[in-house]
């Protein structure tokens, strides 16, 4: 009887390995197919992060270019106040007058242009815009130094 339960046994024992082997297979099919999933999770989170990164960086060019314009604006309009209260006639501005309301008016309109300037394109999958923020930066920038800084 023992060789016989024996002889039972072999075949069970074999038909068991081979059912666990099978099942070893599929479980490590399904660890290199989750690994893959997860290989393309953290690749798009890296993407995004680099993403971010650039967004953070054009924000602070932004916000860096709009202390700038503002501080020369509220500048221009400590100046340009008291000349629109005693002189309601753009006529009677002096030459200096004329063009300190030209600079305020002109602070104010690079201001915004850069404050409705957008960093993500959302018709294009918000790809982030860094060229065009970089352009109107520098635009910014240019008429900064050369129209409102001149005085």
């Amino acid at each position: 009887t023992t060789a016989l339960s024996g002889l039972t046994f072999a075949p069970m024992a074999m038909v068991g390995g081979i059912m666990l082997n099978s099942a070893a297979k599929k479980a490590k099919d399904t660890a290199i197919d989750i690994e893959y999933e997860v290989d393309g999770a953290v690749e798009k989170m890296c993407e995004a992060i680099d993403e971010l990164a650039k967004i953070h960086t054009l924000s602070n060019n932004i916000k860096s270019e709009l202390d700038n314009l503002n501080l020369l604006h509220k500048q221009f309009m400590d100046k340009i106040e008291p000349v629109v209260e005693s002189k309601r006639d753009y006529k009677k501005f002096s030459y200096e007058e004329r063009g300190l309301l030209e600079k305020t008016i002109l602070s104010l309109k690079v201001i915004k242009m850069l404050s409705m300037q957008n960093i993500l394109d959302s018709e294009h999958e918000n790809k982030v815009l860094t060229n065009d923020v970089n352009n109107v930066i520098e635009k910014s920038k240019d008429i900064r130094k050369n129209k409102l800084d001149s005085h």
